[in-house]
């Protein structure tokens, strides 16, 4: 059987309103009411034509002593459904509100549960795109019901319009019976050719969004590269592509209203004539035609709304049908676990522990380890051998291929992945600094909704931060600017360990942390970890071998195997692989210092 194409719109009706149902939980019972009360404003105004005719039938026959209480009758209903209906609407507008802000929640933290390996393959500013565009598409559809012309006025008018006519004239009731369906078909048919066309501009303009703030986001490399112009061609490209394809779609969508409107005039007409024919002959009363028009026009206008209404609501359809693809395209590690991470950590295990990218090749290859509780273990080896990995399988951002992790005794699978990264901290060599304060940037990991000054002041000075307070006057609320513009690549190392510190948990690993230090800044945080921290189990991932003088164990790595470990002293002494690679790095510093 032939693959579905990813183009193609695979969104049953019976999935979106399920999924619309779930997005709205908890406030099912609100909206039921509101709705209910905006539809009976909406029959109410049913009475109005007909005191209108009795208004024009009591001129007609010289009868005024009614038309005053008429007119007030009129008046009351027109008045309470203007005050009714925009309490109604407010009502409403403030659950739309509150369902996008909690689903949006919802759906970023489904997201965010995804595996590293998905979020790898997906475009950052595409799943912004996607998830602002879905948020922004419920809460109109929400309020769309009821906006404007809304759904609720459109069937109401158009149902009921029908329903009049048939216990007051077959012969319109039919006509107007004979409109609608013409008029449907016809909007089914358009509709349905172009929905395809709007998912794929769609699709382009995600892509699109996704390019944009995948270059806005590394401004500074742009700026540094002086590759602007090129980057704002490129985008130019992909923008002109987008404006043919929604240029062509325009096109249709003209067209589409042309016929629609071509029918809908069309039984406009006959139902005109037959209304002035009937009172020529006298078969109903001037009075009367200001009924029949009046359901006429209503008709009309609620047809009309209908188009607007279905082209409104395929636009809100194919965006939350984006956010259905989206939420369900992802594997999410953390239901693979109900566990929580062990209180008292006393043993790490890798047992026969295996994991490729994909399966053309294993970047780790049945690795066996034991670390233990307080013990400080140093990864070494080249670059692609599969020490980085191994943490990253630590934190559970990836599943193994084969074999398992143990915390304790517990397996890495049935731990909850929100557990994990409460008890493990990292540090890594390309540290992330938010748009945030000196003080938010570090305290931002940690578990504790309580600051903890002491902790805080500890962090600073063992990650050697308190420079960084000194170049911005020593003012902790200092916003950094979006990835830490105003710092250097060793000051945001530096607060990335700090980051790592505050947290104050059982593990830390630093992977790299300190690459870009000078050595005698990484030796004095080496000393305050080995001073303050001593308690603590910490994985050092490093290149520069030195660093690794006050670890317990070394564990070395070469293609995805683990092929030696041990101290520092005892691996050189054994003149094996950490040896050659001891013997290289001290030969490259010589050079260097030549």
């Amino acid at each position: 059987m032939p693959s579905r194409s990813k183009s193609s719109i695979n969104y049953p009706f019976l999935t979106f309103a399920a999924d619309i149902w779930e997005y709205t939980r908890g406030y099912h019972r609100r909206f039921l009411t509101w709705y209910t009360l905006f539809f009976i404003s909406s029959l109410i105004s049913f009475l109005v034509p007909v005191y209108m005719a009795k208004i024009i039938d009591s001129v007609a026959i010289k009868q005024t002593g009614n038309i005053v209480y008429y007119i007030l009758i009129i008046f009351a209903i027109e008045f309470g459904r203007i005050i009714g209906r925009n309490r109604i609407k407010l009502a409403i507008y403030k659950l739309a509100e509150i369902c996008r802000l909690s689903s949006r929640q919802r759906w970023i933290s489904k997201v965010l549960s995804f595996d590293l390996k998905w979020h790898d393959s997906q475009n950052s500013g595409k799943k912004i795109s996607i998830l602002s565009r879905g948020s922004d598409q419920l809460k109109g559809l929400i309020q769309f019901i009821t906006k404007g012309g809304g759904g609720i006025d459109i069937f109401v008018s158009i149902i009921g319009v029908i329903v009049i006519f048939f216990t007051l004239n077959y012969k319109y009731a039919i006509l107007c019976f004979v409109n609608v369906t013409f008029y449907m078909g016809t909007l089914i048919y358009q509709t349905r050719r172009l929905n395809q066309k709007r998912h794929q501009i769609n699709r382009t303009s995600d892509n699109v969004m996704g390019k944009n703030f995948d270059f806005f986001s590394n401004m500074s490399l742009i700026k540094s590269l002086g590759i602007g112009q090129n980057i704002n061609q490129a985008l130019f490209v992909k923008e002109s592509h987008l404006k043919e394809k929604t240029i062509k779609y325009t096109i249709l969508e003209f067209n589409k209203w042309i016929y629609i409107n071509t029918v809908s005039q069309v039984c406009h007409i006959i139902a005109i004539f037959l209304v002035v024919d009937d009172i020529l002959n006298q078969r109903i009363s001037i009075g009367s035609f200001f009924i029949y028009n009046g359901y006429i026009n209503r008709l009309q206008d609620g047809l009309g709304g209908l188009a607007e209404w279905v082209n409104d609501l395929i636009e809100k359809y194919l965006g939350l049908y984006r956010i259905h693809q989206l939420l369900h395209s992802g594997t999410t590690t953390t239901s693979n676990g109900q566990q929580a991470f062990p209180d008292n950590l006393e043993l790490i295990k890798i047992d026969h522990l295996s994991f490729g990218y994909n399966n053309s090749r294993l970047i780790l290859d049945d690795a066996n380890l034991l670390l233990k509780s307080g013990n400080k273990y140093g990864f070494v080896g080249i670059s692609g051998s599969g020490k980085s990995t191994l943490s990253k399988l630590l934190l559970k951002l990836y599943l193994p291929s084969s074999g398992t992790i143990y915390f304790n005794n517990r397996k890495i699978t049935q731990i909850n992945t929100d557990s994990i990264h409460q008890h493990i901290s990292v540090a890594p060599q390309d540290n992330e600094i938010f748009n945030l304060s000196f003080k938010e940037n570090i305290t931002i990991a940690s578990t504790s909704k309580r600051f903890n000054p002491q902790l805080y002041e500890l962090a600073i000075k063992t990650s050697e931060c308190r420079s960084i307070l000194d170049k911005i006057k020593n003012n902790h609320q200092t916003i950094l600017g979006e990835k830490g513009i105003k710092l250097s690549g060793g000051e945001r190392q530096r607060l990335g360990i700090a980051r790592a510190i505050y947290k104050n948990t059982p593990l830390i690993i630093f992977d790299e942390s300190t690459s870009a230090l000078d050595s005698k800044t990484e030796s004095k945080i080496l000393a305050s970890l080995e001073k303050y921290f001593a308690s603590k189990t910490i994985i050092w991932i490093a290149h520069r071998l030195s660093t690794l003088r006050f670890t317990d164990e070394i564990i070395v790595f070469d293609q995805g195997k683990i092929v030696e470990q041990g101290s520092f002293k005892s691996l050189i002494s054994k003149m094996g692989h950490f040896y050659e690679l001891w013997q290289i790095q001290k030969k490259t510093n010589i050079k260097r210092l030549s």
